[in-house]
């Protein structure tokens, strides 16, 4: 099943960040396997939070309010991914829960949708789920898409 067609275009996403291919991403066909897919979509998610948060990647690594986990992530592979052009990979959050958050990703090569990822991040205190602080809320209701509302 396609994602939402909001979701296939890189102008319904505010944040952008390019992250940089290696050859060692590439499998026997010669396409970006999997696996680098997904790990292109983490350390995009990780710049897109640095960037709600105000933050540098490794302030927020150390924020002690911001302990959380990843809970749940699902790639949609829709197009080839090429080496060596860089994608462009696109975040929005979808939704905002009492102790989670998820966010919507899109990575494009070529204004060419490749994928999307949906990932829900749950936040921790103590090893268990915990309320979200009013400011994190705030903060990632600025890059809410439109028109959907918080849990």
């Amino acid at each position: 099943m396609k994602p939402d067609p909001m979701f296939l275009s890189i102008d319904s996403y505010p944040v952008l960040n390019t992250v940089g291919l290696r050859f060692q991403d590439l499998d026997i066909n010669l396409h970006v396997n999997n696996v680098a897919i997904a790990a292109v979509f983490e350390e995009a998610a990780v710049r897109f939070l640095a960037k709600v948060f105000e933050m540098t990647e490794l302030e927020l690594l150390k924020e002690s309010d911001l302990e959380s986990v990843a809970a749940q992530s699902n790639i949609q592979h829709l197009e080839e991914v090429f080496y060596p052009e860089s994608p462009v990979v696109d975040a929005r959050v979808a939704k905002i829960g009492r102790s989670s958050y998820t966010v919507i990703e899109g990575l494009f090569q070529n204004q060419c949708c490749g994928a999307v990822q949906t990932g829900t991040t749950v936040n921790l205190k103590s090893g268990s789920s915990a309320d979200l602080s009013r400011p994190i809320r705030e903060e990632l209701g600025r890059y809410m898409i439109k028109g959907l509302a918080s849990a």
